[in-house]
């Protein structure tokens, strides 16, 4: 039988649809095709559990753990295609975060143009990555069998590629790019 979940708030029902404890997504880094990945992070709720205007305190509420901008951690696990491993971790201090895998240094970043960024510097060219959330709190509900609890943070996710072809003809170039969802994993007890 399936629970159903009961909240106290329309905020805590709509954290509780983006409910992630791990994104998985691709990358392609390629200068010989011209690949580059950037990826977009976003917490659709944030601000109603760190915002101190509208919790009415300075704490944060859960599932996050940090007020005035919650920056919360995310440990990422990078593979190769070769299934050589690099592990890194990041700080996610904004609604939307844009991470860019290219090094560019650059004042934007090349593919979406944030100015706000954090950078990533990877040892592959292509391969995988499993982003997890575990310092996070967990988020109580009621349901019909007893309470629920769900890990992690309302989260969601996209890998966004670009490939420039540049060698169709002389003085002709062609760009692609891909817009890809990432995959999410949900841990309820």
């Amino acid at each position: 039988m399936t629970d159903i979940l009961t909240w106290s708030t329309l905020v805590y029902a709509v954290s509780s649809i983006f409910m992630t404890t791990e994104l998985f997504t691709d990358f392609v880094l390629s200068d010989s095709i011209g690949a580059s990945t950037e990826w977009m992070i976003g917490f659709p709720t944030k601000n109603y559990y760190t915002d101190p205007m509208l919790t009415g305190s300075e704490e944060a509420l859960a599932p996050f753990t940090n007020p005035n901008g919650s920056c919360e951690t995310a440990e990422i696990n990078m593979r190769s295609r070769d299934a050589d491993n690099f592990n890194s971790n990041v700080e996610f201090c904004f609604n939307t975060n844009v991470i860019d895998l290219t090094e560019t240094n650059q004042t934007s970043t090349p593919i979406l143009g944030s100015l706000v960024s954090s950078s990533l510097a990877s040892e592959f060219e292509t391969g995988g990555a499993q982003m997890i959330f575990s310092n996070s709190l967990s988020m109580s509900s009621g349901a019909i069998n007893g309470n629920t609890n769900l890990d992690g943070l309302p989260t969601m996710g996209f890998a966004i590629q670009k490939y420039v072809n540049s060698h169709i003809d002389s003085g002709i170039s062609a760009n692609y790019a891909g817009l890809l969802p990432m995959n999410s994993k949900t841990k309820s007890h």
